[in-house]
């Protein structure tokens, strides 16, 4: 359990550069922004050489957070964030969120500037993920890859994804990858109350 502003910073290995969680393993980070202090929790600038720059998630394992920055992370699946098995990421705003302690155009919940050659932010891979007013700026797939991915979030497998209230914002209209959010496979994408700064680029390739 982590409170009130952990930071996770800078180092690299294959799995989960910032956070790596397994079967046996009970997550939960809530950054202080939603706590009563300052600070959200930082996970940033990680680097994996395969999958979760941020956080790896693997196994039969609850993980709940509140409050988290996903920043500058980087990966080959998911810069942000890889959730695979029987894994259940819950990214919840519970509240209440204190914006004003924040910079300009920061939020409580956000993934910015994550980048992978597929899911820029965040691939699932059979596991669950639940989004609930996150806001995803500015992630990318890496170019000259031969199958680039989403840009956003890339689900695959048996995933089954829940996006309420998120937000995206400076993703590429014209992608090199498959788009902003992606489906394969028999993933279940469910989206409600989704919105985009720059509309065209909140569209989706579900494409089975």
């Amino acid at each position: 359990v982590c409170t009130a502003g952990p930071v996770f910073v800078d180092p690299t290995r294959a799995f989960g550069a910032g956070v790596h969680a397994s079967t046996g393993t009970d997550l939960v980070v809530t950054g202080g922004v939603t706590s009563g202090s300052d600070n959200p929790a930082v996970i940033a600038r990680n680097a994996s050489t395969s999958s979760g720059g941020g956080l790896y998630l693997q196994g039969e394992i609850p993980a709940n957070l509140d409050g988290v920055h996903f920043v500058d992370n980087t990966a080959v699946d998911g810069g942000g964030l890889w959730v695979g098995g029987a894994s259940n990421a819950s990214i919840v705003e519970v509240g209440p969120c204190n914006a004003s302690t924040l910079a300009f155009e920061e939020y409580c919940i956000e993934f910015r500037g994550n980048d992978a050659q597929r899911g820029g932010a965040a691939y699932v891979d059979g596991g669950t993920l639940t989004m609930t007013e996150v806001a995803m700026i500015d992630n990318f797939t890496t170019t000259g890859v031969a199958s680039p991915g989403a840009q956003a979030i890339q689900a695959v497998g048996a995933a089954d994804v829940n996006l309420n209230s998120v937000m995206l914002l400076g993703h590429d209209s014209s992608p090199s990858g498959d788009g902003t959010i992606t489906g394969a496979d028999t993933a279940d994408i469910d989206i409600t109350a989704m919105t985009s700064a720059n509309a065209v680029a909140a569209y989706f390739d579900l494409d089975g």
